[in-house]
């Protein structure tokens, strides 16, 4: 059942079509290996092989119908053009860094992205398109909201860190699994932020909330006078 999960997940990756997720597959499925190797289970080797094959056809999949691979032969330019246009990512890239020199101190406004960046563009370039996001949330959020912004994520980043660096020296339990496996969904989420804006919508932030939870969750078994606690009984988990 396990195995017919990630080849779903596999499969909406690939129909999906994005570089991102292309590129992020791979090392998101040699992190689900290696929490799957680490189960004490007879079944557990076959589990692991069985990942492994679904990772390289997964693999060789994504190279096959990558559209930057497909496009191959064509500039970096028009190979990351937005909705079809002459933006480029590069480009907005570069005129987002100018608004956050200009507007390093307090930002230009939480959601206000779509109506100062215009003043970052280049008047003989502009097109009927426009860019709505930064196309990278990091820059995107601390365009709007300045110093702000930059230690809000540094300190998201350094408590990321520090809560991974202890869930996978932890125990290796069904939990400790869970919580690693939590680990590696938010860091797909936080890569893909560099190039995109995964977490602004709904489903992805839904599971990216679920998954920081999980991190940080505490299991407490039920504690009852003159009884030993049963390993075996029902616990909570409290955030």
């Amino acid at each position: 059942m396990h195995d017919l999960h990630h080849g779903a997940c596999v499969t909406g990756v690939i129909v999906a079509g994005s570089i991102a997720g292309h590129i992020l597959l791979a090392p998101a499925l040699i992190a689900a290996i290696v929490i799957d190797r680490s189960r004490a289970s007879p079944g557990g080797q076959n589990r692991s092989v069985a990942l492994f094959v679904i990772a390289f056809l997964a693999l060789a999949g994504a190279l096959a119908s990558s559209p930057f691979v497909m496009s191959a032969g064509g500039s970096w330019e028009a190979n990351t053009s937005l909705e079809g246009g002459h933006l480029s990512r590069q480009q907005v890239f570069a005129n987002t860094i100018e608004g956050v020199k200009e507007q390093a101190i307090v930002g230009a406004g939480l959601g206000a992205f779509e109506q100062v960046y215009p003043r970052y563009e280049d008047p003989n370039v502009v097109s009927t398109r426009f860019a709505n996001h930064a196309h990278n949330d990091y820059l995107e959020f601390v365009f709007e909201t300045g110093v702000v912004g930059i230690l809000l994520i540094g300190g998201m980043l350094v408590w990321w860190a520090g809560q991974a660096a202890r869930i996978w020296s932890g125990p290796i339990n069904e939990e400790g699994r869970l919580r690693r496996a939590a680990t590696i969904a938010t860091a797909v989420l936080l890569l893909h932020s560099l190039a995109d804006y995964p977490l602004r919508t709904t489903a992805s932030a839904a599971v990216a909330a679920l998954c920081l939870a999980a991190m940080v969750a505490v299991r407490r078994g039920p504690k009852r006078a003159g009884a030993d606690e049963d390993a075996s009984a029902a616990r909570n988990i409290e955030i």
